[in-house]
């Protein structure tokens, strides 16, 4: 009789799954760049008499409900930093600008605090008017925009590489309504003319879909 040959040991696998990062979350990290707040205690206050994080949260969400009626959502960090110092950010824009608003108190229970807001309002907060006539001067632009958003602030006007008859002006909004308001109008009046605002978009939120070419989306959405 003939002996059967044994089968060869199973091999465990040697391919590496590639990683894939989802492009939902890639665009999340690149488009939701909010900057943090600090919030600084006395210096004179010892680290074991600092309060806890959690009292710090509770603080906060006070301070801002008591001042506007409105609860913001959840923190995307909140953590120690450097001397008697937390820092704190939220997930949203509409959060943002209820922190980026709230008129802070001085203290909190009995203790000397500091606010430190961010340097500018994030390109989250930022619009755009688009083709206005190249002569019309830059500061009259800007108080007619403010006729009409009377938070808006960090006017510029954007620079091209090629010459052009219009010109485009981005600025901040500060106002959550404000900005979502005239973004649904979708016109403001410059002088007698009416011209379109759109949100700004960075470089890094230029993405274009390869099957249509259209920007703000990717093929596989």
């Amino acid at each position: 009789p003939h002996e059967i040959t044994p089968s060869a040991p199973p091999q465990l696998s040697t391919t590496v799954k590639p990683f894939h990062l989802p492009t939902a979350h890639l665009k999340r990290a690149v488009a939701n760049n909010l900057s943090c707040f600090y919030i600084k205690f006395d210096n004179k206050l010892t680290q074991r008499s600092l309060p806890p994080a959690m009292k710090v949260a509770r603080w906060i969400r006070q301070t801002v409900q008591q001042q506007s009626s409105k609860s913001i959502g959840d923190f995307s960090i909140l953590i120690t930093v450097g001397t008697n110092r937390y820092k704190f950010g939220v997930t949203s824009k509409s959060d943002f600008l209820l922190l980026w608003n709230c008129k802070w108190p001085n203290e909190m229970d009995d203790i000397d605090v500091e606010i430190q807001w961010p340097r500018s309002l994030p390109d989250y907060c930022t619009l755009v008017v688009r083709y206005a006539p190249a002569d019309l001067a830059n500061e009259f632009v800007y108080r007619e925009i403010n006729k009409s958003i009377s938070s808006a602030s960090s006017f510029s006007k954007i620079n091209y590489h090629r010459p052009r008859s219009t010109n485009d002006y981005r600025f901040c909004v500060a106002d959550a309504n404000e900005y979502e308001e005239i973004l649904k109008i979708g016109r403001i009046a410059i002088g007698h003319l009416l011209l379109p605002i759109t949100a700004f978009l960075p470089g890094l939120k230029l993405t274009y879909c390869s099957n249509c070419w259209i920007i703000g989306h990717t093929k596989p959405e």
